[in-house]
């Protein structure tokens, strides 16, 4: 197992202050934080490349808080384009109400926690799809309560 340690040297100078006799040094294991680090690189990298689409939503809002680069292929949005949006400007409107399709899941999930069905969804450039969508809820460390949703495109 490889050890992490962040050290920090001073220089200790002689009574006349010019000539260096000596280091003053503390270091701290830093292990478990470089492990850290390496994880969530490594879960970053899943969650870009996953085939599925992605996106996060911040329960108290109903807003689109991350998109992984599958969603925004899918979807047709540029990075970050949809950051903040509200999560019914995915619900196709020409299926039903794209607030209501939203507040139907948004109602299942805040009862059950989870979620899964097929969605009538719509792309930025207006074409219509559908997906199977799965939803469930944890609570993340910056967003409090979010709903991660997993499409895959059913449309055939």
């Amino acid at each position: 197992k490889l050890y992490y340690y962040d050290i920090q040297l001073d220089p200790l100078y002689d009574e006349d202050g010019e000539t260096i006799i000596g280091l003053i040094g503390a270091s701290t294991d830093i292990t478990e934080r470089i492990q850290t680090m390496q994880d969530l690189v490594f879960q970053s990298h899943i969650i870009s490349h996953i085939a599925e689409s992605i996106h996060l939503v911040q329960v108290e809002t109903g807003n689109i808080v991350y998109t992984n680069p599958r969603f925004e292929s899918v979807f047709g949005y540029q990075e970050d384009e949809i950051i903040g949006q509200h999560v019914s400007i995915l619900n196709d409107p020409h299926e039903a109400d794209p607030q209501a399709t939203a507040t139907q899941i948004m109602g299942a999930l805040q009862q059950d926690k989870y979620w899964h069905g097929h969605v009538n969804n719509i792309k930025k450039d207006g074409t219509h799809f559908v997906s199977y969508a799965s939803v469930s809820t944890f609570t993340h460390p910056a967003y409090g309560e979010v709903w991660v949703a997993m499409h895959q495109v059913i449309t055939e």
